[in-house]
């Protein structure tokens, strides 16, 4: 199996797509109108009555939508503020738009929050964010609320959940999200549950992890941990009862276009698709959202030729193909021995991809070309996180002590 023995170099595709019993859900990408603001990054969304809305950003506060019956775009009332909104928080209500927080420019955040009316093309104010100055968060909206989760407030990083009740203006802290302080993490909702995990600690190397919440019991619980690349900034959503988290990077210098299928009712993951997007476009804080079958998806940067804003826009239609997420738990020839270890590990028959990743998520070694055993000696001791991914597609987590 040939290695790579380098802890500060990282890899640039690390998961690669199986012929062989891979999950095909997706169709292929198509592009459509560009986003008409200019290329960037940091756009945050909603959808409502299968429009889809989108801010700008950064630089300035344009606020666009995104016809989807002949995907055609519409620019509409800027969002209040007269500035841009670098990473702010948004998610839809009952009919209603929201958006709040975000960088002013050069970490001067912001926690004000306003209320769109689509009909109207109007924005009104509403409370403040409840926990102060916010940006980099996951949000979403369950059952009438939104809800706001991580992020930064400009000297530290977040790992607080608040919920907003549209009928109070009310913002009400919940239970802390257990992966710890998070920003930039993906997530979706799916069977009125909220999943939420990847994310960083610093702002720099991705994490896996990976979390369902209840808000009726106020209860976070860990799920099977992602099963790609540790990652940050990556694109989460709900489609055909799955959910799917891909794309992403790390310490801004590694960037993935793969994305993986979690199934909530096995709590099991399967490799699903490569995004395949055209030389330049946006695969890591790209916005996305559903409608119906389809998932739209644009903007972001591109690491490939340096730090690269995008404009591009894509369509894909979730097909009826069946997800065949695999479970390996109980599969012996999958397993890594000896552990603890010194030299060298087995880390199974027709092994073809490890990814061996340390306590803050960096990627120390990677393997291929399925051998058995691999050679871990000039790793330092302690704790790794070792992902093995088989011929057939099927992945395990594993944790190891080098000696």
């Amino acid at each position: 199996m040939k290695t790579i023995h380098q802890k500060t170099r990282f890899i640039s595709a690390i998961i690669t797509l199986l012929t062989a019993g891979v999950m095909q859900t997706f169709g292929q990408w198509t592009a459509i109108a560009d986003f008409p603001g200019e290329a960037t990054n940091s756009c945050t969304s909603f959808e409502i009555d299968n429009v889809v809305y989108v801010s700008h950003g950064s630089d300035t506060n344009r606020f666009y939508a995104l016809n989807t019956a002949n995907n055609t775009w519409s620019e509409k009332a800027p969002i209040p503020g007269d500035h841009g909104r670098t990473w702010a928080v948004s998610f839809s209500l009952n009919g209603m738009g929201y958006i709040g927080g975000g960088d002013k420019s050069g970490n001067n955040l912001t926690q004000d929050f306003y209320k769109y009316d689509p009909a109207l093309d109007e924005w009104t104010a509403i409370a403040d964010f409840g926990g102060g100055l916010i940006n980099g968060s996951f949000a979403c909206s369950l059952n009438g609320k939104g809800y706001v989760i991580g992020g930064y407030d400009g000297s530290d990083y977040q790992f607080e959940t608040w919920e907003y009740d549209p009928d109070k203006d009310e913002w009400k802290q919940l239970e802390h999200y257990p992966g710890g302080r998070s920003i930039f993490a993906a997530g979706f909702v799916l069977n009125g549950k909220i999943y939420m995990g990847t994310g960083s600690r610093d702002a720099l190397a991705g994490e896996s992890s990976f979390y369902e919440f209840t808000p009726e019991t106020n209860t976070w619980v860990e799920k099977a941990r992602f099963p790609g690349a540790p990652r940050k900034a990556a694109i989460g959503f709900a489609a055909k009862g799955y959910g799917f988290i891909g794309g992403g990077e790390t310490n801004y210098s590694t960037q993935y276009d793969d994305f993986f299928a979690y199934d909530p009712e096995n709590n099991t993951w399967s490799k699903a698709f490569k995004l395949g997007f055209a030389s330049g476009s946006g695969l890591s804080w790209s916005v996305s959202e559903v409608v119906d079958d389809k998932v739209y998806m644009g903007t972001g940067t591109n690491l490939s030729g340096g730090f690269d804003h995008s404009n591009k826009f894509y369509v894909a239609t979730v097909s009826d193909a069946t997800v065949a997420v695999r479970d390996v738990s109980e599969r012996t020839d999958a397993r890594i021995y000896p552990n603890p270890a010194q030299g060298e590990i087995n880390v199974g028959q027709s092994i073809a991809e490890v990814l061996i990743t340390d306590q803050l998520g960096r990627v120390v070694l990677e393997a291929q070309d399925g051998e058995a055993t691999l050679n871990i000696s000039a790793l330092q001791p302690g704790m790794y996180h070792v992902v093995t991914i088989d011929m057939q597609g099927f992945s395990r987590h594993e944790t190891i002590l080098k000696q």
